[in-house]
Order: C-alpha cells, then structure tokens, then sequence
C-alpha cells in the first residue's frame, strides 16, 4: 500500500444535483457589496471538493481512502509521498485524433479569406483529410495514433475519446475503428471509441443522402457493435452536414443497439441540433455557438452535457462563442475539451483549452476544472473509474507543483516541471 499526503486535493465528490449554479445577478451583487472574491471562493471549494492536508491510501491501480490527514486510518505503509496540489488525471472527451496527411494549406487559405465551407464545398477541408487517411496504411496510422496517444499520457490525460471521423464508407470506418482499439492497448489510458461516418456526406453519396444514411444504420453500425468496436455515435449536424431529420435518424439507430449519442451542434448556424439533443437526451451536444436560450432550457432539462471546445474558436475565429454562463446558469453540466483535429482545433493541449474557458467563456476555475475531470467521465460513461478521487476508484491521479490550486489554470500551458503522475 502507498499513502500520499496533499497539500490540496481537489476530489471533485461533490455531485451535479448538491451544486446551485452561480449566477450573473448572484455576481453582480456580491460586486457591489465588495465580496464577489469570496462568493466565487466557496463556490469553486464546493465544485472540486477541496480536502485541505489529505490523505490517499492507494493499493495497486485502486484508491482504498481518501481524506483529511488527521483522520487518516491506521495501516502499515511504506514512506508517505508528499505532494502539492493532487487532481484525478484529466479526460479529453472531444478529439479526432485518427487522421493523415496535412491540412496547412487550409490554414493559409483561410487566413486569406476563405471561408471554412468554401473550402469543404471546394473538396478542401474534412474531403482532404479523408483521402489523406484512406491513402495512409495501418502502420503508419497506428504509429500516428501511438505518438498522439503518448503525448496525451504524458500531458496528464486518464482517458480520452476518439472519432472515427474521416472515412466515409463501410469498409475503411471498420478499419478505423479497428486501428484505434488495437493503438489503446499500447497505452496507460482509457480510450472511448466514436463512430462518425455522420461527419459529411461522402462525394460518391450526393445525390443518394438516403443511400448513405442506410449504409450507417444498416450496415456500419450493427457490424461495429458486432465487433464490440464502438463506444458511442456522433454526427454533424450543421450548415453544409446533416440536416436534423437525417441526424436523428443514426441517432436512433445508435440508441437501438445501446450506443450513448452525441452531436456536434450549432456551431456554424442554428439548425435545430441542440433541440434534437434534448429531444434524444444525448450525452453531449458539443459547440454550441449558435445556441437558442430556448434550446439551453431544454437541454437542461434533458440532462445534455454542454461540450465547450475553445481552441476552435480560437483557430477558426468566427466572432462568436458558445454562451456558456448561459448554459451553466440554466443548470446545464459542462466540459472542455481540445477538438483536437486537422482541420480546426489542430492542438492536443487541454490545458490551454481549460485556461481559455475561463479567460474567454468567463468559467470560474472550478467550473473549468471540474469540466476537464468528472463532467467528461460521467458524459464518458466512464464515471465509475475515473473523474474523481474516491474510494474504489482509478488511482491515475495527477500532481501540480504549485502553491495553491488557483495557479494551474493561471498557466495558459503549464510547464512539464510543474506537472506529473503520482
């Protein structure tokens, strides 16, 4: 048994239901009155479970308790490691992290005015990337794979989530799904594996999008699940992508054969997508920058997680962002993650992502924080392993050396020094 002992531990125990979100009036007032430092201090406390001078008991890869020091029981271990501030290992639970080729030349072109779906419509954008990675063979895909998943590992990731987002047809969506279970076993995380045939549709389907929707339901996915090869079902339904009747149609589907859905919604324009994720109670509805109040009400009340991926809007500046204090404030739960993808989001670093939340989407640190550890794991599926520090659970726990928790997300990329796995 190995017992640590933390400065700061950032548990994250506290549950959706025992937090009352803080609101833009509660700020507002408590600026006025001069406390709004300490408002957002015993709200933040209360999101990521703050234990003061904690005690983790860990025996193999399983905590066996957790905390305060002085209440620690009495076992024979070992020397006890000290550390700083200690959170449960990050989850990055948005990324398209199986692709080939480049996508620098869309780079530039935008920068001289073309606009993201001239560039689709101009067989640029996801077209290239999908012959980039149809060209590219198993080996060198899962040597891609491998890289991309070390440097997660090592920027402090537990689990990620990667789409299979850039095949386009039956036989090379199975391949993909394939290289992308065979590459997380060669690594200490957790992987949940997305089919995304739904991320446009493919030339050969234009004037048959009814052919290539039945491809999906029909064929794609009772064999993916065949081969326990899928973990969830994502879709585009946007501007230029799947329509909303064509999207709940996979969706369904996926529900049928017991597949979590999420979808990629509004992010162009307001198409009705972020309604469909309430109607279908999806796991995530992700993007969001052109979301109704209306809409956010609903998914509320759904229970849709609201995935907020600000390296996006920063790499594909559209002028608008995803009103998160909106969604937070109607109850909505909330994570971060990179989008990590060759097109628009071409960056694995959650950190800056978290630290963008809070300086361009007005979380608070706990909010953020708390959306990049329990609010995935539980979007995940995967909230019995992983997404908090308690007892019985993955003992994949990260250690900043930093005095106070504050400064993790002060850092808009954290230093490797001040970063490591217990």
């Amino acid at each position: 048994m190995q017992r640590y002992r933390a400065k700061q531990l950032l548990s994250f125990q506290t549950s959706h239901s025992a937090i009352t979100p803080l609101t833009s009036s509660q700020l507002a007032q408590a600026a006025e009155d001069g406390n709004a430092s300490e408002l957002v201090k015993n709200y933040d406390q209360t999101l990521i479970g703050l234990i003061q001078d904690a005690c983790i008991d860990v025996d193999g890869n399983k905590i066996t308790w957790v905390g305060r020091w002085e209440e620690r029981p009495i076992n024979k271990v070992g020397k006890v490691i000290k550390a700083k501030v200690v959170l449960p290992g990050w989850i990055d639970a948005h990324t398209h992290a199986l692709f080939g080729g480049s996508r620098a030349q869309d780079f530039w072109r935008r920068n001289a005015g073309i606009s993201y779906e001239e560039l689709l419509h101009a067989g640029g954008g996801i077209h290239a990337t999908v012959q980039a990675t149809k060209a590219a063979s198993d080996e060198e895909l899962l040597q891609l794979l491998s890289r991309r998943f070390s440097l997660y590992y090592h920027q402090g990731m537990s689990a990620i989530e990667v789409k299979a987002s850039y095949a386009l047809d039956l036989k090379e969506e199975l391949r993909h799904l394939r290289l992308i279970k065979k590459a997380a076993k060669t690594i200490g995380m957790h992987v949940t594996s997305t089919s995304m045939a739904g991320h446009v549709i493919p030339p050969k389907f234009k004037n048959d999008r009814d052919g290539y929707i039945e491809m999906i339901t029909k064929e794609l996915l009772p064999h993916a699940v065949g081969e326990k090869l899928v973990d969830q079902v994502d879709v585009f339904c946007d501007q230029g992508a799947f329509t909303v009747d064509e999207a709940r149609k996979i969706l369904l589907r996926a529900k049928d054969l017991g597949l979590a859905g999420r979808i990629h919604a509004e992010q162009l324009a307001k198409t009705g997508a972020a309604a469909l994720a309430a109607e279908l109670s999806l796991a995530t509805a992700d993007h969001l920058e052109h979301v109704s109040n209306e809409d956010i009400k609903k998914m509320a009340k759904a229970d849709v997680v609201g995935g907020l991926l600000p390296l996006c809007g920063v790499f594909l500046p559209n002028g608008k962002k995803a009103p998160a204090r909106k969604m937070l404030e109607a109850g909505m739960r909330i994570s971060v993650a990179t989008d990590f993808n060759p097109g628009s989001a071409h960056s694995q670093n959650l950190h800056l992502a978290a630290s963008l939340a809070c300086s361009q989407y007005h979380l608070t640190p706990g909010e953020a924080l708390r959306a990049v550890t329990r609010v995935p794991a539980e979007a995940l599926g995967i909230f019995q392993q992983f997404g908090s520090i308690e007892t019985g659970k993955s003992a994949r726990m990260l250690c900043f050396n930093v005095n106070d928790w504050h400064d993790i997300l002060w850092y808009l990329t954290l230093p490797p020094r001040l970063r490591r796995w217990l």
